[in-house]
């Protein structure tokens, strides 16, 4: 095993913060809409310390959409974030998933229930809710709106 004296410094680094610029500093992001992937997006680069901005076109947060349904390949990271917590409290357990003919005749039921195998079980929540957890998390002055 190399000393650190030999260790490449692209090891040395944590490996979620990214590499310095030649100039020797870290990246500044700006974001491009304030929607849920864009505050997502805004979430993780805080946590890694890397300073960012959000451009949104729009005049004003709008709540768009009605229902989401996440499952639990995306709860480790939001727990991981600190927002899982918040989303469990606005959601609503998803147990089944059905799949219906126009006539409304099932084509198909499954089961859901996987808590028990992989830690989380499936969850339904209100779009506008889980985009007022994330907006909750950006900072004042992070959003520049009209823009």
């Amino acid at each position: 095993m190399a000393s650190n004296d030999e260790t490449p410094a692209a090891i040395m680094h944590h490996p979620f913060q990214p590499q310095p610029t030649s100039a020797g500093k870290n990246p500044h992001v700006l974001i491009v809409g304030a929607g849920l992937a864009g505050l997502l997006l805004a979430i993780l680069l805080d946590k890694i310390d890397i300073p960012y901005q959000i451009y949104e076109r729009a005049k004003e947060v709008k709540p768009l959409g009605a229902v989401m349904s996440l499952n639990a390949g995306i709860f480790p990271a939001l727990e991981q974030l600190g927002l899982y917590e918040e989303l469990e409290k606005v959601s609503l357990p998803a147990d089944t998933f059905n799949i219906y003919y126009g006539d409304m005749s099932v084509i198909s039921k499954l089961s859901t229930r996987l808590g028990h195998v992989v830690g989380y079980n499936n969850a339904t929540f209100a779009r506008p809710d889980f985009y007022d957890i994330l907006l909750a998390r950006i900072p004042p002055g992070k959003i520049h709106f009209k823009k």
